[in-house]
Formats: structure tokens, C-alpha cells, sequence
């Protein structure tokens, strides 16, 4: 693949914004990663086998640039393909793309082996993304750069919630907003919460930004023991997305699922179980199927009966479709990681 910055040598821009004049391939990939989903190009490129679950294999076209290769693995980790994603950031890793997008390949790894469960594994990425920007000088204040490392500060943060450090992880979202304050978006602190002197309710920073400060904001006061700071920063993000600010359906997916957990851990199951159930579904209907694996899981807990049993069900049905597209080790990563 060619090591150039972005269709027909354009400079880089916002890397989840599609550029004036990209074709139906480009449009297609960036419909699966940050659009409606995976599923809604299943059998629009190649014929599609269907799978054992009876959904269409999601066959997307071959990228072209740094940006359509991260779409890619975007999209491909999305579904649950966790090895064809590694084998897209393997590709834009060899890219030689500068340094934004090879910081944006390993903080996107991170997220990877935060889905598998390997947060040690991650923050090694993440530190990885920090440095190569911070050694790439005036390089790191591009858009992409700004972007990747956003997303390794608050992947760092949700790195050190996964061994229940909720204190570095604020630590951490604090320098994420002091990176978006550096790049001249600064994000506006909204009206702190006992307990949360990170919170925000609004934000100036890019959408995607912001959208994972929300919700790493929230898991950060969930860990905490500040459930309705975690809720306030949960409905921040659904707020963001009512207002159209991101129009990815993984996002609103992920903001349900987030929302829905901070209710649950404030005491409201019945809010809890409204907002999985919605999570659940959209993420069912647009291919999200990791995500459809953790809405089911925090169904089958905040209900009763029939539907807990119904959601224990798809917590298995998803688990055998993670396992057969790559999710269960790894080492099936090693393309890149």
C-alpha cells in the first residue's frame, strides 16, 4: 500500500471524517466503522457467505490509504474480527504514514486487547502511541496526531480501571483534557460532582473525543464508588448524540451500554435493563457484535425469568461467534501485535 498521507495526497485531516470527493469504496468503509455499522454493507462487496450464526460474513473492500486502513480495522474489530483488524493495523503500522497514524494504529490495538480482556498488554500499545508522537515534534499537533492521543490517555485510564486503579485513571483523563487544551480544544468543565472532579458535561473537543471521555469519565466514577457522577457523564454522551454530534451507530451503541451500566450501579435496574435492551438491539441490527455480547451480559444481571434467560442465551450465541472470528486468543493478533 502506498505511504501517503490521504487520497490523492491531501493532507491529513480529522481521521474519522470522510474527505471531499471519496469514492463508494471509501464511503462504504467509513459507513462500517463510523456510520451505520458493519451490517448495513454485508453483501454489498462480494458474495458474503452466510455464517453459522445466519448473518452474512462482512466482507469489506481492500483500503487504499492510512485513513481507509484504519476505518478497516475499525470496522473489522467492531464485528468481531478481531484477527482480520489486526492484520488492517498491521498494515498501517508498515505504512510508514507519519507519526499520527502509527500512533493511532497501536492505541487502536490497545482498544483490541482492552475487548479481550489484556489491559497489561494494552497499556504497552498506548505508551507506545504517546511516544511516538511525543517524539515526532511539531508533528504531533495534527489532527491525527491530536486524535491518537486522545485515545491513548483514555486508554491508558480505562487500562488502569481494569486493576480497579480508579485514582490514576482520573489522573490520566485530566491529561487528556490538558492534550485537547495543548491542541486548542479545550474541553469546558461542566458541574462537578461530589465525589468526580473530572467530569464534564460539554466538551471542545473533537466528537469521537469527547465521546470517549464521556465514557471513560463514567466507568472511572463507576469504579469509584460516585454513581450518579457516572450516570451525569453517561447522559452527557447521550445528550451529545441526541444533538447529532457523531453519527456512528457503534457510538450511540456504546453510549447506551454505558449509560445502562451506571444506572445499574446507581440502584436502577429497571432504567439499567431499558437502556441494554435498547443497546442490545441496535447493536443485534447494525453487526456490533461484540457489543451485542455486552449488552446481553448486563441484561441477563439487571433482569428476571424469561428475559434473563433470553439474554444468557445470546451472552453464549456471541461468544461462539467472537470465538470463530478470532476473539478468543490473542495470539491470532500477532499480524500486528
Amino acid at each position: 500500500m502506498p505511504a501517503r498521507t490521504d487520497d490523492g495526497g491531501v493532507p491529513d485531516r480529522e481521521p474519522d471524517a470522510v474527505p471531499e470527493g471519496a469514492d463508494a469504496r471509501a464511503r462504504i468503509l467509513h459507513a462500517a466503522a463510523f456510520g451505520a455499522g458493519p451490517a448495513s454493507v454485508a453483501g454489498r462487496v462480494g458474495a458474503g457467505a452466510e455464517r453459522p450464526d445466519g448473518a452474512p460474513a462482512i466482507v469489506l473492500p481492500a483500503a487504499r490509504t492510512p485513513r481507509e486502513l484504519w476505518w478497516r480495522a475499525v470496522a473489522h474489530s467492531g464485528a468481531g474480527y478481531y484477527a482480520r483488524a489486526g492484520g488492517d493495523l498491521a498494515a498501517l503500522a508498515a505504512a510508514g504514514a507519519g507519526p499520527g497514524w502509527d500512533a493511532l494504529a497501536a492505541s487502536t490495538a490497545a482498544s483490541l486487547l482492552r475487548q479481550m480482556g489484556g489491559h497489561d498488554r494494552a497499556a504497552v500499545y498506548d505508551g507506545r502511541a504517546l511516544a511516538r508522537i511525543a517524539g515526532a515534534g511539531g508533528g504531533a499537533r495534527e489532527p491525527v496526531a491530536g486524535h491518537a492521543a486522545a485515545d491513548a490517555w483514555t486508554g491508558l485510564a480505562a487500562d488502569r480501571l481494569g486493576r480497579g486503579d480508579w485514582r490514576s485513571a482520573r489522573r490520566l483523563l485530566a491529561r487528556c483534557r490538558e492534550q485537547c487544551a495543548e491542541s486548542g480544544r479545550e474541553p469546558a468543565r461542566g458541574k462537578q460532582t461530589p465525589g468526580s472532579e473530572t467530569e464534564t458535561s460539554d466538551t471542545g473537543a473533537p466528537p469521537r473525543v469527547a465521546l470517549r471521555l464521556h465514557w471513560v469519565t463514567a466507568e472511572t466514577a463507576m469504579t469509584a464508588g460516585a454513581p450518579e457522577a457516572a450516570v451525569a457523564a453517561a447522559r452527557a454522551g447521550l445528550e451529545m448524540l441526541e444533538a447529532g454530534a457523531f453519527p456512528s451507530e457503534r457510538h450511540r451503541v456504546k453510549t447506551l451500554l454505558v449509560a445502562a451500566a451506571a444506572e445499574a450501579v446507581a440502584g436502577r435496574p429497571g432504567a439499567a435493563a431499558a437502556l441494554a435492551d435498547r443497546a442490545h438491539a441496535a447493536a443485534q441490527t447494525a453487526g456490533l457484535v461484540p457489543l451485542r455480547w455486552a449488552a446481553a451480559m448486563l441484561l441477563a444481571g439487571v433482569t428476571e425469568n424469561a428475559a434473563a434467560g433470553a439474554a444468557a442465551s445470546d451472552v453464549h450465541a456471541c461468544h461462539g461467534i467472537l470465538v470463530a472470528r478470532g476473539g478468543g486468543d490473542p495470539r491470532l493478533m500477532r499480524g500486528y501485535l
